[in-house]
């Protein structure tokens, strides 16, 4: 569930080496002295929203963390229908446990109007047809278990309010990736969203070019005494 909205981290990364750039070559003055400062100052107020639902974020994380533990703590037992048996239709290596996976219940689910077709000829007898029925519907209704006890717990709610903190945190970077910067405090607004932009673990991953944006980044931010 906590579907880790690590899915999300690649496509960030890929930005990054586009976004960065951008965030940190436009340095120099745009239009009038006084429009400079305001477009400065929405930076400076963008950046402190920006550390606002950064906090937020943390806290929307750890709060699903902790219910994912809880659920994982009370999960429902796999019903003892899921064993896997020697003659069972499937295909694929059973979970470590000795059940069917998930991967082995969707490939019986795929294959079982074919085989209600082919039901009590020489392929499929009635005993195996119904054995696939009784394993399906285990699963089925083991799921319908957890999604209950996910519901009770607020897992899902907790999910999606991460995720529309992550979804706003997002669109105010994209806002303030299209004003210029036009002095330190500016500069290092952006820089710490760039910064947000780059996965812990990238490490060597990173290309050349990339790894010079992101030293741009630190400059910037050791420029706004942010570092």
């Amino acid at each position: 569930m906590a579907t880790d909205t690590n899915t999300t981290r690649r496509a960030l990364f890929g930005a990054a080496a586009a976004a960065v750039p951008a965030v940190l070559i436009a340095s120099g003055c745009a239009g009038s002295p006084a429009y400079a400062g305001e477009l400065d100052a929405e930076l400076i107020r963008l950046g402190q929203r920006f550390d606002e639902l950064t906090a937020l974020m943390t806290a929307a994380r750890e709060e699903e963390d902790r219910l994912s533990g809880i659920y994982f703590e009370r999960q429902p037992i796999r019903p003892e229908a899921l064993r896997r048996r020697r003659n069972d239709f499937g295909h694929h290596t059973p979970r470590a446990d000795g059940f069917h996976s998930c991967t082995s219940v969707a490939l019986i689910r795929e294959k079982l109007p074919e085989w209600r077709a082919l039901s009590g000829n020489f392929r499929v007898s009635p005993e195996r047809l119904q054995r696939c029925e009784e394993i399906v519907c285990a699963y089925d209704g083991w799921l319908r278990r957890c999604a209950r006890l996910q519901h009770r717990l607020g897992l899902g709610a907790a999910h999606d309010r991460f995720v529309a903190l992550m979804d706003d945190r997002w669109e105010l970077i994209e806002r303030a990736a299209a004003l210029r910067a036009t002095g330190p405090a500016g500069r290092g607004a952006k820089a710490r969203m760039a910064v947000s932009l780059r996965p812990a673990e990238a490490g060597d991953e990173m290309d050349l070019p990339t790894q010079l944006a992101f030293s741009l980044v630190a400059d910037a931010l050791a420029e706004g005494g942010a570092a």
